[in-house]
């Protein structure tokens, strides 16, 4: 009884750890495959997100069927992206890297939806040409709609690997809630992903923090970290007490017991509890004298 105690106790705290690990690592940036949104729409509304790392592989995208004529081939992957409503309703994204070589393909940016009975075929300011080669674009572009579209057009059927990845953020322009973060620039972002690592506010000042949030900040790590430790050193305590090590023996006391037989012998999590006599022994007990463990009668 005791022992499933310890285990139980010991389960918990492992529990414990990961909520608050999970917890830690609650700002990690989402991240979708282009791929995975050929002829559909990602929603930072029905994602619930305010910024999202879009990266692209060719697995033969070229041989893509049409949703209306499914025997036909599109020959190209074209996905939408919605912003939020009210609070962030446009967009602005930067590449993070570019590697498509100009013979295997190359990438559209459009602004608008494509669902509205035709397609709005106005390209984003600054990417008014096919995008292709190494040397990525540089700046931050911005979408003062709600939706933009991203077409990519391969040239063949090809299987290629980390084409191109964009980091995407939904900002608004008016007023910025409480929650929010107002940067230099007077856009608003959501305040979870001002200071994430990623260039959030479009013009690096997702960051210019005053000194009383800097101490904050790094008070508030160095707490978590040292909640982080001590737990960790409370869950080895507590599986140290409980003495609990797989596949260790344990001799049982013996007074009282026949003298031909040998010790009795508990493994643990390694087979039966049940106890047997010394089978060389000269002098076999009968089974009647052996002496159960845990209520056990072998």
């Amino acid at each position: 009884m005791m022992m499933e105690t310890n285990m139980l106790k010991a389960k918990k705290c492992k529990l414990l750890t990961i909520c608050i690990l999970l917890f830690a690592v609650k700002g990690v940036l989402a991240e979708y495959h282009m791929q995975n949104f050929c002829n559909d729409e990602l929603s930072f509304i029905w994602e619930t997100i305010y910024q999202a790392k879009l990266d692209l592989s060719d697995d033969n995208i070229y041989d893509t069927k049409s949703d209306i004529y499914p025997y036909d081939r599109l020959g190209f992957c074209e996905m939408s992206l919605e912003a939020w409503i009210t609070r962030y309703p446009k967009f602005m994204f930067y590449f993070d890297y570019l590697n498509l070589d100009c013979d295997d393909g190359h990438l559209e940016f459009y602004i608008g939806e494509s669902n509205t009975g035709y397609a709005n075929i106005t390209r984003v300011s600054g990417l008014q040409g096919n995008i292709c080669g190494t040397d990525k674009p540089v700046g931050v572009f911005a979408v003062d709609m709600q939706h933009f579209r991203i077409k990519y057009v391969p040239k063949r059927r090809q299987s290629l690997t980390n084409l191109f990845s964009i980091i995407i953020t939904s900002y608004g322009d008016g007023s910025c809630p409480s929650y929010g973060h107002v940067c230099k620039n007077s856009r608003c972002i959501d305040g979870d992903i001002a200071c994430n690592g990623y260039d959030s506010c479009g013009d690096d000042s997702g960051c210019d923090l005053g000194t009383a949030a800097i101490v904050g900040i790094v008070i508030g790590g160095v707490a978590g970290l040292a909640m982080i430790i001590s737990l960790a050193v409370c869950c080895f305590c507590c599986m140290k007490r409980s003495g609990i090590k797989a596949g260790t023996i344990q001799n049982l006391p013996t007074s009282g017991a026949n003298p031909n037989v040998y010790n009795q012998v508990q493994v643990v999590n390694q087979g039966s509890p049940y106890t047997y006599p010394d089978v060389n022994s000269t002098n076999v007990v009968q089974q009647s004298n052996i002496r159960p463990i845990y209520g056990f009668n072998p």
